[in-house]
């Protein structure tokens, strides 16, 4: 909810009898943010910690340049660094975060001080490579948990909600000028990117541009994680996808399925032909423009009882391609009229108050029906006409809370195999609206004393509800729980000082 506070004093009137007083208004939310320069000195790592400070939800914040405090010692470069980031913003919006429990830490990473204390970066591994940056910004949250600091390195704001940096681009090219390669780069020429705990690139949820008005380096981010900067040019491809599974030949009469699997998405072609040195013919499986991880590619027109050699292709959407050993099988004298088997097993994958979905493999293309229902026996039915051998099923019509059974039956060659019965109960119907206020929370008068304070609201159902207050002018905060799942919001608040001012916000859960 929007944010409070509490003015409490209890005093006196003329004829002795005890009085009180409380003033109720809107306050702004806010966060603790923590700054730090990380730098390596010879085998020594330094982290200098600047001044922390208060940001408030839905405000610019300039980070300043008052760093009386900081000891930088014999590192000039590190105070021209921090000067040049003084101007720098932060805006974060209150829709991004429900939980103002938490404390942002910003790093800023990868420093070298040579023995003069003059400043470099360090190069990153990015996909193995060692890469030339110019920045390294590790952001990341710590909460208090019940058994200590919660750290979460990678956090995610809600959706839509990005927070914003603006950094001036005389900071940018104070960088440049300690980065070995970036001189005479214009910022126009670099981008930001996630990097994540594997040493790839990941520019998903990540916008970084220049500001013509502000000229500044504006970077979006829809969420925390380690952030680094680069020239354009030198964005490596992703990784060369690998072969992690195959490849694998169901074979009949006169066609052949060739499956495998890969850990990136790629297309999928064979090449074949009855002489080892001559592949001249090649199948391709249709896929959409990113391919696919899992690969099945069906070879017809074979003649029976031949010995065939193929190859496997996978190319990535930057043209690359990963292939396997030249391989053979040979085809069948005679059809397959055994039953179909379960390459993967009919599992359900995932249960809705009215639906539920299935998945499984067959070895070979089959046709599918499934029984179900909640009583025996199984009257609801679900057909799937079209041969396939992956079968990802949705079963509908169901009702919440209820136990159902469910048999699958798979037919190929005239030949059907049955499944065990699987089970799953629907779940019952829940509102998926986050809960509300019916009665914003407030506080008395009547429920104000010299160290207790009451906040009491009311909310649309049955919910848990925390509140977080902090003495107004200080940092240190105190947060009291009530986890009864009730619509009543009552709280009281104790330990309180007497004629000291207290901001507050309540939020439900």
């Amino acid at each position: 909810s929007g944010d409070h506070a509490i003015v409490g004093a209890r005093g006196n009137d003329d004829d002795g009898e005890s009085s009180g007083s409380a003033y109720v208004y809107t306050a702004q939310r806010s966060i603790e943010v923590k700054v730090s320069l990380v730098a390596k000195f010879s085998f020594l790592t330094l982290k200098i910690p600047i001044d922390p400070f208060t940001l408030e939800l839905d405000t610019d914040h300039t980070l300043g340049s008052d760093v009386s405090g900081v000891d930088f010692g014999s590192a000039p470069g590190l105070e021209e660094l921090v000067n040049a980031f003084s101007s720098t913003q932060l805006r974060l919006p209150s829709e991004a975060i429900d939980d103002d429990n938490l404390t942002l830490n910003i790093e800023i990473q990868n420093l070298r001080l040579d023995s003069s204390g003059n400043l470099s970066i360090d190069k990153t591994n990015i996909n193995g490579v060692s890469t030339p940056i110019f920045f390294f910004l590790r952001m990341f949250v710590e909460k208090d948990g019940p058994d200590g600091k919660i750290i979460r390195n990678r956090f995610v704001f809600n959706t839509g909600s990005p927070m914003v940096i603006k950094i001036p681009k005389s900071a940018i090219t104070n960088l440049f000028e300690n980065t070995e390669g970036f001189s005479g780069v214009r910022p126009q020429d670099v981008a930001l990117t996630y990097l994540t705990d594997k040493g790839d690139l990941d520019r998903e949820g990540i916008q970084s541009f220049i500001d013509g008005p502000g000229d500044n380096l504006v970077i979006r981010l829809s969420h925390l994680s380690d952030v680094v900067g680069l020239k354009t040019s030198d964005i490596p491809l992703p990784r060369l996808a690998t072969i992690t599974r195959g490849p694998q030949v169901v074979r009949d009469t006169t066609f052949a399925d060739i499956r495998w699997k890969t850990n990136k998405q790629t297309d999928s072609v064979v090449k074949y032909g009855t002489t080892k040195t001559a592949l001249n013919d090649p199948v391709r499986t249709d896929a959409d423009s990113l391919g696919t991880f899992l690969h099945s590619v069906r070879i017809t027109g074979l003649t029976k009882s031949t010995r065939y050699y193929y190859q496997i292709y996978s190319q990535d959407q930057f043209g690359r391609t990963v292939s396997s050993a030249v391989d053979s099988f040979k085809t069948k004298g005679k059809g397959d009229f055994n039953p179909p088997v379960f390459d993967t097993r009919p599992l359900i994958t995932r249960v809705d108050p009215t639906e539920a979905k299935a998945f499984f493999v067959t070895d070979r293309q089959a046709t599918i029906e499934i029984k179900y229902g909640s009583t025996k026996p199984l009257l609801e039915r679900f057909n799937e006409n079209t041969p396939k051998r992956e079968h990802n099923i949705t079963l509908g019509n169901l009702t919440a809370s209820t136990k159902y059974y469910v048999v699958v039956f798979a037919t190929a060659g005239g030949q059907t195999l049955q499944s065990d019965t699987l089970m799953f109960t629907s779940p019952a119907n829940v509102d998926p609206s986050p809960p509300a206020f019916t009665r914003q929370p407030t506080v008395d008068s009547f429920d104000v004393s010299d160290t207790t304070a009451t906040v009491s609201g009311q909310a649309d159902r049955d919910v848990n509800v925390a509140i977080k207050y902090w003495a107004k002018g200080t940092t240190d905060t105190v947060v009291v729980y009530k986890a009864d799942e009730s619509r009543d919001l009552t709280i009281e608040l104790s330990n309180l000082s007497a004629e000291t001012a207290y901001n507050y916000f309540m939020y439900i859960t």
